[in-house]
């Protein structure tokens, strides 16, 4: 089982109540990993070039809607323990230039999990 410290939407780290560092495993893990994969721009983290989101490269002038979804939908798929993406929604505020929307995909146990970005 995979453990790690968990952060918000914001990417900061989370306390528990108690002043300490909140750990999280499971499903809540999982969409962590996968949540940071979408928000990374690809080419961002040195020691994986390869890992992220084509932000800048598909949400220019002239985007085109379905090429972002297929890209989004390789994001998630970045992470191995991902077996496929049963659906993904989003949405792009030009004027905040935020992307959020919602996922939901298949783990390799066959689980569906879903997952806000």
């Amino acid at each position: 089982m995979v453990i790690d410290l968990a952060v918000d939407q914001g990417g900061d780290l989370v306390l528990d109540g108690q002043n300490d560092l909140k750990l999280v495993d499971g499903d809540e893990e999982l969409l962590q990993c996968v949540r940071d994969i979408i928000l990374t721009n690809l080419g961002e983290w040195f020691l994986n070039p390869e890992h992220g989101f084509p932000r800048y490269r598909v949400l220019g002038e002239k985007f085109d809607r379905e090429r972002v979804t297929e890209e989004l939908i390789a994001a998630v798929l970045q992470e191995p323990r991902v077996q496929s993406v049963e659906e993904i929604t989003w949405d792009f505020d030009r004027k905040t230039r935020k992307l959020s929307g919602t996922f939901r995909f298949v783990d390799q146990n066959g689980n569906v999990i879903e997952g806000v970005f």
